[in-house]
């Protein structure tokens, strides 16, 4: 087996608070249908005494029929990657929580609700020192949010030291294994979720048996890496790992040999994943590519180019164009307030928020007990949501149908279209009961 090594690159950036307001609902003009009121606007430097956005979370009046909220609010702390590698998807994440509160009515259990939105720019420092400022200065009763494996695991001590219920968007696995916490849920598929099973469907049903491993040099892919490992063995030709934000692939493109596998699959997302299937397109190799996980996600998805993207397959934990009622009326909502197709993270950031909406409701709107609060989210459940009825297992982790991927082009832009459906997928604890390698 061959394998292409990088050493890992500090990714610390200077950090970014974005101060982003939302009009109280009733006291102004909601956004106009396909505006992006998601948008940050310009973002007060790191250290600066600017607070974060904090505002009520209402783009729209709610329905005239709900009774008016009372009450002190409820405070929900959203620490998003706005800046950086992983912004599109922060900014969809955004765009989604403030759908879910809008079908809330802005209020749970007839208290108005208050996001506290914050920009954790994709890296642990920051979002550590960020998530800080949210419980100690802001006073947040909860927090939803986070994309990256190494943002949930750099904030997952200080978290569970305060007690402050939380739902993870980010992939983590220790987060329902070693590192587990009774008040952190994650919410996304660990990254053993998106390699097991995918990996079964892709040898089993696809045909591929000799394919090529290609990931970022973090903890999702490394990770997820072990998952496919697992079921392919040494059908495994070649492993290839490149750091984070890397510009130019060219010299582990020219490491390929045309042939030498079924597949060359990919564990990068954001610009990076962009940036490796266009270089590899352009270098003239024609081995059909797989993405793990969200690689073609919605939000990443219109930054490929479409000649290198089109025909790419994926599997994922929410596809788009699924043709359900409520997922019709959710991507109608969301473009409303986005301008885009919601992507993966967006639906989990959506469907998050909701629970922890239900959550709140089953306990009357008693946010001061977390013990009392993450209990009810253990037993949370909500049906008619975009994919089916969406509920936490006992590992605090979403059990979910992954669909199969295939980009197409529509008038020239790539779209995810359905293929299958993997019903019902489950975090693999009992085969990796331990996230660290």
């Amino acid at each position: 087996m061959w394998q292409i090594g990088a050493s890992r690159r500090n990714r610390g950036v200077l950090g970014v608070l974005v101060a982003l307001g939302f009009l109280l609902s009733g006291c102004g003009p909601s956004a106009p249908a396909g505006s992006n009121s998601a948008s940050p606007p310009k973002a007060a430097p790191a250290g600066s005494s600017a607070p974060a956005a904090s505002a009520s979370a209402a783009s729209a009046p709610a329905s005239s029929s709900a009774p008016a909220a009372t009450g002190d609010p409820i405070r929900i702390g959203v620490p998003l990657s706005l800046t950086g590698t992983f912004a599109a998807t922060g900014k969809q994440q955004l765009a989604a929580i403030n759908v879910a509160l809008r079908d809330m009515g802005n209020q749970v259990a007839n208290r108005p609700v208050e996001i506290v939105q914050i920009d954790d720019e994709g890296t642990p420092e920051a979002a550590l020192r960020v998530t800080r400022r949210l419980v100690e200065r802001d006073n947040v009763d909860v927090i939803i949010g986070y994309s990256s494996s190494a943002v949930g695991y750099a904030t997952r001590d200080f978290l569970h030291e305060v007690k402050k219920p939380t739902i993870s968007v980010a992939a983590a696995a220790g987060l329902t294994r070693e590192n587990k916490s009774p008040y952190i849920w994650r919410i996304m598929f660990s990254n053993f979720q998106f390699g097991y099973e995918p990996a079964k469907y892709l040898r089993d049903k696809v045909g591929a048996k000799r394919i090529i491993f290609w990931g970022a040099d973090y903890a999702a892919p490394r990770e997820g890496y072990r998952a496919v490992k697992e079921v392919y063995g040494d059908g495994i030709v070649r492993e290839i790992w490149t750091p984070l934000n890397t510009m130019d692939y060219a010299p582990y493109v020219a490491s390929i040999r045309p042939g030498e596998a079924d597949f060359v699959t990919i564990a990068a997302w954001g610009a990076d994943g962009a940036r490796i299937t266009e270089q590899y397109h352009r270098a003239g190799l024609t081995m059909p590519v797989y993405g793990w996980g969200s690689f073609t996600s919605e939000d990443v998805l219109p930054g490929f180019s479409p000649e290198a993207v089109n025909g790419v397959q994926s599997s994922n934990i929410y596809c788009s164009s699924l043709d359900t009622p409520a997922n019709r009326e959710f991507v109608a909502k969301f473009k409303e307030q986005h301008g885009d197709l919601p992507g993966a993270h967006a639906y989990l950031s959506y469907l998050g928020t909701r629970l922890i909406g239900k959550a709140i409701e089953m306990v009357n709107g008693d946010v001061s007990n977390p013990d009392r609060l993450v209990e009810a989210l253990g037993k949370a459940r909500l049906d008619d949501m975009p994919t089916g009825s969406q509920s936490f297992d006992a590992n605090q982790a979403l059990v979910a149908d992954f669909f199969w991927l295939k980009v197409e082009l529509e008038n020239g832009k790539p779209v995810n279209r359905c293929v299958d459906r993997i019903p019902q997928v489950k975090d693999p604890v009992q085969e990796f009961p331990v996230a660290a390698p």
